[in-house]
């Protein structure tokens, strides 16, 4: 019903704005006014469009958010527009600015929401990073890690090919272990259908695959508990049964290369971590069960999939964490990205003394179909002992 009231509403500006460019703003032109509302119109009806196109659109909520914010932001631009082609009296002084202006604007709108959401969100990223510590026993010098993040399954279109691509990326690199930093699905455990899962499976390493429970992995953003439980209690059982992956929920396990051993632990989202008034009724993040039995002497690699936690690790045996969650809000310029004005850590590799953070740009999207310089990534990590 929302959508129908939305749909109505910009079908009544956009008529409004037909009519005014029409007549004040192209008047004269006929290539530049239909060349403009029909960008005008992609713009405005391309998040519906989104929602229809999507996988399991009604259960994908935080689409249906990404869609309402861009409708209402569209509207805030043009209805001001509307009106000041309709009463501003000297508009005719300025109107070759106001038509190179307004052409630049949609034209640069439509490019970039065209690239981002079509090869932006697509273009697979993959990024080397070597960790150096004497704390990695000359055995596992070489030792190589690949990392991917916030697949957000449901929000990507089934005959979509970025699965495969990404298990062909990874085993490309003959790695040792795979690490999945959380938000595997967008909303239900049923986004794992086989067709997913056989493209999963692909993922190949000598160690296995391991993965840690993120908020979407949770039900954080269903309506009862008890959906909620059986996305949680559902989306545990098909990893490790269905895709064979060991799923560490406050876990640890060693892995071994002749006398030697390094630590990999794993930690479930945090419980108490709020989004929008809304918490968990299960996981919960236990750093200390995590690590138990893991001593200061062993290098400890720990999935998160917040990196939120990695202040708490002050004291605690744990070298590197590997994160995700921030997606770098799927916008970066260059290094830059706006969201770091609501997150300290937010993309890249951190440094606290002997200990470091990486956290993943992410591999699909939330809120809206769309990556400018925050690609698709895969990390792949390359141990090297410094002694």
């Amino acid at each position: 019903m929302l959508f129908i009231a939305l749909a109505t509403f910009i079908t009544i500006v956009m008529l409004c704005e037909w009519f005014v460019c029409s007549k004040r703003l192209f008047a004269n032109s006929t290539i530049y006014k239909y060349t403009y509302l029909t960008a005008s119109f992609l713009v405005g009806y391309m998040p519906i469009i989104a929602i229809l196109t999507a996988a399991n659109p009604i259960e994908n909520q935080a689409l249906t958010t990404w869609a309402i914010l861009l409708v209402i932001t569209n509207l805030l631009v043009k209805i001001p527009l509307v009106i000041y082609l309709i009463f501003h009296k000297k508009y005719k002084k300025h109107s070759v600015i106001a038509k190179v202006s307004y052409i630049m604007y949609v034209t640069l709108l439509l490019l970039s929401v065209a690239y981002g959401a079509s090869i932006g969100r697509n273009d697979i990223q993959v990024n080397f990073v070597t960790i150096k510590s004497n704390k990695i026993p000359k055995s596992f010098d070489g030792y190589k890690i690949a990392q991917f993040s916030d697949t957000h399954i449901g929000n990507i279109v089934l005959s979509n090919d970025i699965f495969k691509r990404l298990a062909d990326s990874i085993n490309k690199y003959n790695v040792d272990l795979i690490a999945q930093t959380g938000d595997l699905v967008n909303m239900t455990h049923k986004e794992l259908n086989p067709q997913i899962i056989s493209k999963l499976k692909r993922l190949k390493s000598k160690d296995g695959v391991v993965a840690v429970l993120g908020n979407h992995d949770l039900g954080f953003y269903v309506p009862s508990k008890d959906m909620a439980k059986e996305i949680f209690d559902s989306i545990r059982v098909y990893q490790r049964e269905k895709l064979g992956w060991r799923l560490l929920e406050n876990q640890n396990f060693f892995v071994h290369r002749g006398g030697d051993s390094i630590a990999i632990s794993g930690v479930t989202y945090p419980k108490n971590l709020n989004h929008n008034n809304i918490n968990s009724y299960f996981g919960g993040s236990n750093i200390e069960q995590a690590l138990r039995g893991v001593n200061d002497s062993v290098f400890t690699v720990m999935a998160s999939h917040t990196p939120s936690l990695f202040d708490s690790l002050a004291a605690k045996p744990v070298d590197l964490m590997l994160s995700g969650h921030v997606h770098a809000m799927q916008l970066k310029i260059g290094k830059w990205s706006p969201s770091k004005f609501l997150f300290e850590k937010y993309s890249g590799l951190y440094n606290d003394g002997d200990r470091q953070l990486y956290v993943n740009d992410g591999f699909g999207f939330v809120f809206y179909p769309f990556r400018m310089g925050a690609k698709p990534e895969i990390t792949i990590f390359s141990l090297k002992s410094s002694n």
